[in-house]
C-alpha cells in the first residue's frame, strides 16, 4: 500500500512540474521582419493557433501543443497525411512516371527530389503534373511551390514504374520540435530545419 502511495505521489509531482512548465509557456509568440511575420499562439486547453504571411503567401495551421524538456511538441489536429502514394506498373517501359496533384486531385507546380537505386540524387525543379526519368527509383520527396516539403517516400514495390502522388498543401505538424529558450521559441521551417530567428512572446 505504501509503495503504491509513494507512486502515485510521484506522479502527481510529475504532472503538477509539467503543469507549472506548460502554464508559463501559455501566450502568443512572433517574429516580424520586411515581408515575413510569423505567429503561434498557445492556448491553456492545450491547442494552438499558427499563422505565417508573407509578401506572397498565407499560410496558417491549427493542432495541440505540450512541452518536453527544452522542447515545444506541435501536432496538427485534425491529422492529415502529408503524402499519399499509389504505385504501379501499367507497362513495360523502362522509364519512371510520376503524377503529382494535391489531395484534390488538382495537378501542382513542383519540385522533385529523387534518390535512385545507384544512390544517385536527382533534384528536378519547375515541374508541373508530371515527370519523366529513365532511372530506377528507391526513394523521392515532393517539394511545392510554397515550400513546402513532403516525407521522404520509399518505394515499397519492385519494378515499379508509376508514381501517383498526392500533396497535402498546407502546413501539417506532426510531433514537431521547435526549441524553448530563454522564454522564446525557435521554429522549424517547411523543410524542418532550425530557423535562424526567435519568436518573442508579446
Amino acid at each position: 500500500m505504501k509503495q503504491k502511495l509513494i507512486i502515485i505521489l510521484g506522479l502527481f509531482i510529475t504532472s503538477f512540474n509539467s503543469f507549472s512548465q506548460n502554464k508559463e509557456v501559455i501566450g502568443e509568440y512572433s517574429y516580424s521582419s520586411e515581408f515575413f511575420h510569423e505567429y503561434i499562439s498557445l492556448l491553456p486547453n492545450g491547442q494552438f493557433t499558427w499563422k505565417v504571411n508573407t509578401e506572397w503567401l498565407k499560410l496558417q495551421a491549427y493542432g495541440n501543443w505540450q512541452v518536453r524538456a527544452d522542447s515545444l511538441i506541435l501536432d496538427s489536429s485534425p491529422q492529415k497525411d502529408k503524402l499519399l502514394v499509389w504505385e504501379s506498373r501499367p507497362n513495360n517501359s523502362k522509364q519512371t512516371t510520376f503524377y503529382v496533384s494535391d489531395k484534390m486531385k488538382t495537378p501542382l507546380n513542383y519540385t522533385l527530389c529523387v534518390i535512385t537505386t545507384k544512390n544517385d540524387t536527382i533534384k528536378i525543379e519547375g515541374q508541373f503534373q508530371k515527370t519523366i526519368l529513365d532511372d530506377k527509383v528507391k526513394a523521392f520527396y515532393v517539394i511545392d511551390t510554397k515550400g513546402l516539403y513532403s516525407p521522404t517516400y520509399h518505394a515499397t514495390g519492385k519494378n515499379i514504374n508509376r508514381f501517383d502522388i498526392f500533396f497535402e498543401t498546407t502546413r501539417i505538424f506532426e510531433n514537431e520540435h521547435w526549441l524553448l529558450t530563454n522564454g522564446h521559441i525557435i521554429p522549424r521551417g517547411p523543410s524542418g530545419a532550425i530557423q535562424k530567428y526567435e519568436l518573442l512572446k508579446k
